[in-house]
């Protein structure tokens, strides 16, 4: 007799889900995917922002080296420099920026990212001979600029001093 219960019970329907409990289980389910979808979807403005900044501080740092070690003459260091835009910078060679000098190199930035608050004396970062100092900025001022991320928050600021000495003062 306890065989036929156990197999009556088997077949009585209520084995399973019913259709609330599964659509109720799918909504907590798309509930916690939007939730990683939103901040999954802020790392990549994130990540290409970071790649702009290290590349234009590989390149700034890479022009004062140069400048300080005068690749033209070892016997005399030649001025650098870098003239900052908003979708682009430009490394130059000398104590301004031409727009018509062959050796000029252009840099585009990911669309995403744009240099702003640019304050350095005509958008131009030059780096002295020898010593590496920043030739245009102001004695006793820190100035820099700003890479900011157009479709998020996300932005850093770059800051130098009279010394050359660059620094990323706000990451966010």
């Amino acid at each position: 007799m306890s065989a036929q219960s156990d197999s009556s019970r088997g077949q009585s329907g209520n084995a399973g889900f019913t259709f609330v409990e599964l659509l109720i289980s799918m909504a907590i389910v798309a509930v916690i995917m939007s939730f990683a979808v939103m901040s999954l979807s802020n790392l990549i403005p994130k990540a290409q922002l970071r790649t702009a900044v290290t590349q234009l501080m590989v390149d700034v740092q890479n022009q004062q080296y140069l400048a300080m070690i005068g690749q033209t003459d070892p016997d005399q260091g030649q001025t650098k420099g870098i003239y900052f835009q908003d979708q682009s910078y430009t490394v130059f060679n000398g104590s301004s920026f031409t727009v018509d000098n062959p050796t000029n190199f252009v840099v585009n930035i990911p669309e995403t990212v744009t240099i702003r608050r640019v304050t350095l004396p005509n958008n131009t970062l030059v780096f002295a001979p020898l010593s590496g100092e920043c030739l245009n900025c102001p004695v006793g001022e820190e100035v820099g600029f700003e890479l900011g991320d157009i479709q998020s928050s996300a932005r850093a600021e770059i800051v130098v001093n009279p010394y050359g000495v660059l620094e990323i003062k706000e990451y966010q």
